[in-house]
């Protein structure tokens, strides 16, 4: 007798299946979000980055609570970001381009730039709430430092430059600017790790990119180690971004940017002493 085999399975099919339960676990994320642990605010960079005792373990909410809010807020607005600090975020990632005005506003691209949150009101929602991270998209970068100053907010926001290019226009602005760059190959991070700049607090690094050794050199430079939990694991993001986060936290990475910051949190919240943080203290 001939055998029968099943038909071969499509990969269509198969995200196709894996749809339904990805919605309903958003629909569940934004109508029953996670709070997250207590933990004292940290609304500044020099309490979040500098001080003594200052977390190790950070997480960094993209765009707000991406997941969490994602059938009740648009992400790139107050209410998303402020779901993601109730969920224990420690930093705010939001993208920030020019209205056809110029004037700075909080949208990621595309339709809606027009009728976007403005950035002056969402620095001032969230000055003694958290720290922001600018990732700045095509435009210009002068208006919207000059709207970070007159907000007072220089000590709480990070700008991302993700080249060469970039930082050299940032640090035309002032060199009392925070900063976090991007690292994609070695030379990449020589180049960041020579630079005697006390404010370029953060490096950008895919996970699989990160090994232990790049790792343990930013850190002796005395800089932290930013990465995406979506791009260790993106099943693990879309499912909870627990496992990824704290996969990511295990092997010293210390912020890690999700679309789930309530089950990040969590994870941030469950790891125990970390092994250099004395050496880490003694910078």
């Amino acid at each position: 007798m001939k055998p029968v085999f099943p038909p071969p399975v499509q990969a269509g099919s198969v995200r196709r299946a894996l749809l339904v339960p990805a919605v309903l676990l958003l629909a569940a994320c934004a109508f029953f979000p996670s709070e997250g642990g207590e933990r004292r605010a940290r609304p500044d960079i020099p309490s979040l980055f500098l001080a003594p005792d200052a977390p190790r373990y950070l997480v960094c909410g993209h765009r707000g609570d991406v997941f969490g809010s994602f059938f009740v807020d648009p992400s790139n607005t107050i209410p998303s970001l402020a779901r993601a600090v109730r969920a224990g975020a420690d930093l705010l990632e939001i993208d920030v381009r020019e209205r056809a005005d110029g004037v700075p506003v909080v949208a990621h691209g595309g339709g809606g730039v027009e009728e976007a949150p403005l950035l002056a009101d969402v620095l001032r929602w969230a000055g003694g709430r958290v720290v922001l991270v600018l990732d700045l998209k095509p435009g210009k970068v002068a208006p919207v430092v000059r709207v970070v100053r007159d907000a007072g907010a220089v000590e709480r926001v990070v700008f991302f430059a993700s080249n060469d290019d970039e930082f050299a226009r940032l640090r035309r602005q002032g060199a009392d600017l925070y900063l976090m760059v991007r690292a994609r190959k070695p030379s990449d991070l020589r180049r960041w790790l020579r630079l005697p700049d006390p404010r370029l607090l953060l490096v950008h690094g895919d996970p699989d990119w990160l090994t232990p050794g790049r790792v343990a050199r930013i850190h002796r430079r005395g800089r932290r180690v930013f990465a995406n939990a979506w791009e260790e694991s993106f099943l693990f993001e879309v499912f909870g971004a627990g496992p990824a986060a704290r996969e990511l936290f295990s092997r010293g990475i210390d912020v890690v940017q999700t679309n789930s910051p309530a089950t990040a949190a969590w994870a941030r919240d469950q790891m125990g002493p970390d092994p250099g943080e004395e050496e880490r203290g003694a910078r």
